[in-house]
């Protein structure tokens, strides 16, 4: 993730580098998202988080540069893959394709249909309750 508050151009360098190092076949690589309506979102406007565009445009750029370079395709605006790794939810998701998510807060689509999973784990998959063996003996 990169645009965090006090970040540097020279530390997403840095965090780019190890993750590299890895070698990993697919990176995701994400601009900081201030969501309406947040705390988060109403502290940025102050001093204590300056951000620019071309700040944010400069981050992006480094890592456009730097995994090009590691060999990665840059095949959407926030990912990179070994030849092969492409994401094969993402090129469904951009295609209408159907596809099933498994686990708390997951996406599914059916013939342009989607829905979401329960967010809570608990409600998800509620924890067995283990029952005595009540066989009757003979």
């Amino acid at each position: 993730m990169f645009a965090l508050p006090g970040q540097t151009e020279r530390q997403w360098r840095d965090s780019l580098q190890k993750t590299i190092t890895l070698k990993p076949e697919h990176i995701s690589t994400y601009c900081l998202t201030y969501e309406e309506d947040t705390e988060f979102l109403r502290d940025s406007s102050g001093a204590n988080f300056p951000r620019t565009k071309k700040g944010e445009a400069g981050f992006l750029e480094v890592a456009m540069t730097m995994l090009e370079r590691a060999d990665y395709e840059h095949y959407e605006i926030s990912n990179y893959a070994r030849p092969g790794f492409r994401s094969q939810h993402n090129q469904a998701h951009w295609r209408g394709a159907d596809y099933l998510g498994l686990g708390p807060s997951a996406f599914s689509t059916r013939s342009f249909e989607r829905w979401q999973n329960v967010a809570d784990h608990h409600e998800y998959a509620p924890p067995l309750v283990c029952q005595p063996n009540r066989r009757s003996r003979p």
